[in-house]
């Protein structure tokens, strides 16, 4: 009885926590769509980008890195570039070496824009986007291979910003996620002890079975050694009774 009554009340523990992890569940669902919705509005801007870089012509490429005394719009759009990447490069010779690298353009366009701290992004923002010549048209005016660079980053630092927007939701639904799965932990616990439980139950309720049939045959078994001793008993009340009048007989005869 009392394995009977825990295996219920774990049952309706079991509906509770069900319903919290399903609430916990919903709440994830609702957040993490938000920040897939806010992030899309720059991820376009992100792959057009990279996508301009990665069509970036080998002869632009190759002037670019041939010139020696850059216009001021090539140079600062470099300095930006290599600021995110962070390389240390503020010298022209120092960032032609970065150009030189045969993975220069793939590794601007597998640049991880999460690994972008919010030091660096506020001093690209503060020193280069602050410059009102630091446009697209004008820079791509100054060097086609620049162009595209000063798309990218500018979509970079868009993206990082509203990943840093989005930051305390995304840490939201990390936290939520660990409750959930900690929810869902709880759930399994519960429905192993009541699963423990009930075979407790059930191997009781066997038991209890074989208790009651021990019980029937012992009775069964009783009674009919009670009809045993009745019949005994009667059969010995009867030879009294025969002995009793052999006796008389016996006693007649010799008179």
């Amino acid at each position: 009885m009392e394995d009977q009554n825990k295996a219920e009340q774990q049952k309706t523990a079991s509906k509770d926590v069900r319903e919290k992890l399903t609430i916990q569940k919903q709440a994830i669902k609702e957040r993490t769509e938000k920040v897939m919705e806010d992030l899309a509005e720059v991820e376009p801007a992100v792959k057009d980008a990279e996508n301009a870089v990665k069509n970036i012509k080998r002869q632009h490429l190759v002037e670019l890195r041939a010139l020696a005394n850059p216009p001021v719009l090539v140079k600062l759009t470099m300095e930006c570039v290599c600021c995110l990447m962070g390389e240390k490069s503020t010298d022209w010779k120092s960032i032609r070496q970065v150009l030189m690298n045969a993975d220069f353009i793939t590794n601007v366009v597998h640049f991880n824009t999460e690994g972008l701290s919010d030091k660096i992004r506020n001093h690209v923002k503060n020193t280069y986007f602050s410059q009102p010549e630091f446009t697209f048209e004008k820079v791509n005016k100054a060097s086609q291979a620049c162009g595209p660079l000063c798309l990218w980053a500018k979509a970079q630092v868009s993206y990082s910003d509203m990943l840093a927007s989005v930051d305390p939701l995304r840490r939201e639904v990390a936290k939520l996620e660990k409750e959930a799965k900690e929810t869902e932990d709880s759930v399994k616990d519960v429905i192993a002890l009541i699963d423990q439980l009930e075979k407790r139950i059930e191997q009781y309720k066997e038991e209890y079975k074989v208790l009651i049939g021990e019980a029937e045959s012992i009775k069964n078994e009783y009674n009919t050694v009670q009809n045993k001793v009745q019949r005994a008993g009667a059969l010995i009340k009867s030879l009294s009774h025969e002995h009793d009048r052999w006796s008389q007989s016996s006693t007649t005869f010799q008179d």
